[in-house]
């Protein structure tokens, strides 16, 4: 078996125990963002404690030459520890000018530091580990976040601003490549109704390789499909040379319940 063929194995098994764990049903928020669904950007909160939930995001983009490429990534959280969050995920990418197959396998792990204040945004701290799955990785990358949100008006309709900043060490670079590179992220979100959430974002970053940077506005919708699954879709446009010219986005997120449960459907009277 080749090197291709054993880590498009490995990811196969990641998604086939991603899909198997777990029944739904645990109540999902709408109201909490999560990376990539839809946008770039996400809150600084976790889901609740001992709370699990599948989601599975996938992406079109058109790049700046013309090119287009396709993700499809399902993730798994944990809300554990207390005021934490871990997940796993392992993409699937194809399309023109990127190698296909299964892209690295990343755990993170995120940590609320601090609830908000009438003065103080709520702050996390997020940490990611990059096993090298993908066709052209080398080495273990690892990536150090941090995530702020500031609610704007106590109004009902929840106006908040949310901060990233993300720096990604490079373990082994290539020639062409950087040591290190960021994304920052501005976002904004309200509610448009009892089950929508409206987004927007603007995305700052640097490429692996050297001398590439983009730009993109995003914008999209959150909406509560069922009490637990929380539809998502979002749009965005690149500005500058190295920028996609489009990026869309459809995702959703199922709450899986098991013995920690906070909520489950009514049993049957018969």
């Amino acid at each position: 078996m080749n090197a291709t063929m054993a880590r498009m194995l490995g990811c196969a098994v990641l998604i086939a125990g991603l899909i198997g764990i777990g029944d739904m049903a645990q109540a999902a928020d709408h109201k909490n963002l999560e990376e990539n669904l839809p946008l770039t950007v996400e809150d600084a909160y976790p889901i609740g404690y001992l709370g699990r939930e599948f989601q599975l995001i996938t992406r079109y983009e058109r790049g700046e030459k013309g090119e287009d490429r396709y993700l499809v990534e399902p993730v798994l959280e944990f809300g554990f520890p207390r005021n934490g969050e871990l997940s796993i995920s392992g993409p699937f990418l194809w399309g023109e000018g990127e190698p296909d197959g299964c892209d690295d396998v990343t755990l993170e792990q995120l940590y609320l530091l601090n609830q908000e204040t009438r003065v103080l945004p709520a702050f996390a701290v997020i940490g990611k580990v990059h096993a090298p799955t993908g066709p052209e990785s080398e080495g273990v990358d690892w990536t150090l976040k941090m995530a702020a949100t500031k609610t704007l008006s106590r109004s009902w309709y929840l106006h908040q601003l949310h901060a990233n900043f993300a720096w990604t060490f490079n373990e082994k670079e290539r020639p062409g490549e950087r040591d290190g590179f960021y994304e920052a992220v501005l976002g904004y979100s309200a509610r448009i109704n009892n089950e929508t959430m409206f987004l927007a974002d603007f995305v700052r970053d640097e490429d692996i390789e050297r001398g590439i940077e983009s730009n993109i506005f995003e914008a999209g919708v959150r909406y509560m499909l069922t009490p637990y699954a929380v539809l998502s879709g979002g749009v965005g446009f690149g500005v500058g040379d190295d920028s996609p010219d489009i990026r869309a986005t459809l995702g959703i997120q199922i709450s899986l319940f098991g013995k920690y449960a906070m909520w489950r459907p009514a049993p049957r009277k018969d």
